[in-house]
């Protein structure tokens, strides 16, 4: 037990040491961020309009029927999420190229709003994005997951034009190559 205490310890202090390095402001759970010239939210975010009303993941599909989706599942004290965040601009190169829209979904609380949108900011996040309320937490866990209010993160998921799920378990934009195959494969590309 004392092991196990000890290594969460350690496990706490590198996670806010490595959460201080990409985003000082983030560490602390009290300091407040200043806006200063540079601070700015990537040129082309959009948060997705009433996005903290919808409660189902059937609901989000039907707001974003009409063209296929990358749906990135993460959050903002995920530490392999972030490091995704690093492939962003060539998978949106990619992603524009096949005609398919990118969406960002925060699993992160209510009470981390200012956080989540620290990092946005920080890493110059653009697309469209929103943040999952806990009904959409749950139904996500769902469906995506097969659980009842559990989930794993990163995760990325794939939708055609009309909503339906190509692929729960797609590759990560790490990945690169093996992504963009992937995608076109499930698009019939």
């Amino acid at each position: 037990m004392k092991r196990f205490l000890i290594l969460m310890l350690f496990v706490g202090v590198i996670n806010n040491t490595a959460l201080a390095q990409i985003d000082p402001a983030a560490a602390g759970d009290s300091i407040a961020v200043q806006k200063t010239a540079g601070d700015d939210y990537a040129p082309d975010l959009v948060f997705l309009p009433g996005y903290d009303q919808i409660n189902s993941f059937k609901q989000l599909k039907e707001k974003l029927k009409g063209t296929p989706v990358f749906i990135d599942l993460w959050a903002s004290w995920c530490g392999p999420c972030r490091k995704e965040f690093y492939y962003k601009d060539s998978l949106t190169t990619f992603l524009k190229e096949q005609g398919v829209q990118m969406l960002y979904i925060s699993m992160d609380d209510n009470g981390q709003e200012d956080q989540w949108k620290r990092l946005l900011k920080y890493f110059k996040v653009g697309g469209l994005h929103m943040r999952a309320n806990n009904a959409l937490q749950y139904d996500l866990s769902r469906v995506i997951w097969k659980q009842n209010g559990g989930f794993s993160i990163p995760r990325y998921v794939l939708l055609d034009q009309n909503g339906v799920v190509l692929n729960s378990k797609m590759l990560r934009p790490g990945d690169r190559g093996l992504l963009y195959r992937q995608i076109k494969t499930l698009l019939g590309r």
